[in-house]
């Protein structure tokens, strides 16, 4: 746990040397379920959320790692519409391939992005 203090505070330490205005963190596999980021004050989010930042013109959907499960019962709370999704896991055979030739990412999010009403966002960025 030490270890992993103290790589966390290293990385705060790096965002806060960034410029940009907002900070956006999401919960990876290896990663608690809650992080404290007081040197750069990003937002670290370990639950699947929707955001606006740069005003309410940007609408962002937020899809930490967790389980297909909890995904499915968490994504009511995500919107119909939104312009950048971000989440930890890539779409299900979507530039996905590991180098044992499997496929790492999630079916279970790609098919609720899918279904979204407004058609999916303009940008996808995953890792």
């Amino acid at each position: 746990i030490k270890k992993k203090n103290k790589a966390i505070a290293k990385f705060d330490e790096w965002l806060s040397r960034q410029p940009h205005p907002t900070k956006i963190v999401i919960r990876g596999n290896h990663d608690p379920f809650k992080v404290n980021f007081p040197l750069s004050n990003a937002n670290f989010y370990s639950k699947p959320n929707s955001i606006a930042i740069d005003d309410g013109r940007l609408a962002m959907a937020l899809v930490p790692y967790c389980s297909p499960r909890a995904l499915s019962s968490s994504w009511r709370k995500m919107p119909i519409f939104s312009d950048v999704l971000a989440s930890h896991s890539p779409p299900f055979n979507v530039l996905d391939k590991c180098y044992n030739g499997r496929n790492a990412g999630c079916a279970t999010l790609r098919g609720k992005v899918e279904k979204m009403i407004a058609g999916p966002p303009r940008l996808w960025v995953c890792g």
